[in-house]
């Protein structure tokens, strides 16, 4: 047990597209990571560089499916190399601050204990749920908390910073299904997504001016990797043209917009003018996506169903609380159009009010609730020593923790 609010503790999140460390007390974090890692044979590669100089000699793998935790030896790894590239010695230095997905089970807890006290013997460590972190960082205890990633969305009642699992909700609508739609939509105008590495661009000998693409052998780069250098070139096309409609989708209206060109790394442009719409209106609608994911629902849809399996007592408390994290809120026109939405699904007597940080502090919300968390003079009895650990053993975790 520590008895100031100085505890110089280190804070982790592995998620889904990036995992991200650093110092409790500060208000980002230092250290950002891919949490894809490049497998090959059996070494593991990880970070930017791991991506781009390994990446065409090995596999592409997640530790994160769906939002949970599917390989915890490259939750070890991102741990690992965090640790290396941090200025602290070793891991034995300080404390540990311990981001885990809001459905993680007590078996998943556990591990998770094991890890930090066996493997790494951190001398404390505490494991926050990521909604009540994200709330605790908007500085709303009571919360709904509406965290739209990389790999899903969920919708979390938080109240007096305790998570309340069962009217949470959750889909795997997120960032990475709207980058798979994005490339269907490019591929879709006839254009071939060709990652950089799969090409040279060479002068034409009958015309200095121009250049001449000459595409290069890649069969023997896995096929997971070129998977992800192209959702990386349709990420990169809908993070910069998408803009959520202000009212439902109208292809007529759409169709009346100018062109707007994406260029493909190869120099070949593409018309985006109406997937700039289409793209973020599923989070609105997902209904086109249902024919292959057929349990998929919207964000509105989470959000009302959420509220409606809330206690009455709490329900207008939450939803004049609703926080905003993940990169997937981001698009220009959510909040707006979400308003409006709900307004049209949600009874009367109910109106929302959305907290919105920005943009960085949105995507790592998560993590900055866990490093003010950390530094509380009223947290400091929370933390479960190695000692303790020691001597009770893993059920400490969920004892400490949640119950």
């Amino acid at each position: 047990m520590f008895c100031g609010d100085d505890t110089g503790a280190v804070v982790g999140e592995i998620a889904g597209y990036y995992s991200r460390f650093g110092n409790s007390g500060e208000d980002l974090p230092k250290y950002q990571i891919p949490s894809d890692v490049i497998v090959s044979g059996k070494k593991t590669y990880v970070g930017e560089s791991g991506l781009s100089l390994y990446g065409q000699k090995g596999k592409v793998q997640n530790p994160m499916e769906s939002g949970e935790i599917v390989n915890w030896d490259h939750v070890e790894t991102l741990w690992e190399y965090f640790f290396a590239k941090g200025e602290r010695n070793s891991p034995e230095d300080a404390p540990a601050m311990v981001l885990v997905p809001t459905w993680v089970t007590e078996e998943e807890l556990e591990t998770y204990g094991e890890l930090m006290f066996e493997k790494f013997q951190v001398p404390h460590s505490y494991f926050q749920k990521k909604s009540a972190a994200s709330a605790f960082a908007a500085g709303r205890p009571t919360a709904l908390v509406l965290d739209s990633g990389y790999q899903q969305t969920s919708v979390t009642p938080v109240y007096q910073g305790h998570v309340l699992i069962k009217p949470s909700k959750r889909s795997d609508l997120g960032g990475e299904l709207l980058s798979r739609e994005m490339l269907k939509a490019i591929e879709n105008t006839g254009a071939t997504v060709k990652p950089r590495f799969s090409f040279n661009k060479t002068l034409d000998n009958n015309n200095s001016n121009n250049e001449i693409i000459v595409d290069l052998d890649v069969s023997k780069v896995d096929e997971s990797y070129m998977e992800y250098a192209r959702y990386e070139i349709a990420k990169d096309a809908k993070e910069y043209f998408c803009h959520t409609p202000r009212t439902p989708y109208n292809e007529i209206v759409a169709s009346k917009i100018p062109p707007d060109v994406f260029e493909l790394p190869d120099g070949n442009q593409v018309d985006l003018r109406l997937s700039r719409y289409t793209i973020p209106e599923l989070n609105m609608n997902c209904s086109p996506l249902r024919n292959e994911f057929p349990g998929i629902k919207s964000i509105p849809e989470l959000v009302a169903e959420s509220l409606s399996e809330s206690s009455v007592d709490i329900r207008k408390l939450l939803a004049n609380n609703c926080v905003l994290a993940g990169g997937n809120t981001l698009f220009k026109g959510f909040q707006q159009r979400l308003n409006l939405e709900l307004q049209n699904i949600l009874p009367k007597i109910l109106s929302t009010r959305f907290v919105a940080p920005g943009s960085l502090q949105r995507r790592a919300s998560a993590w900055t609730g866990g490093s003010i968390l950390a530094t509380l003079g009223s947290f400091q009895q929370l933390w479960i020593s190695k000692a303790e650990y020691d001597e009770v053993g893993k059920d400490i975790i969920a004892k400490r923790c949640w119950r």
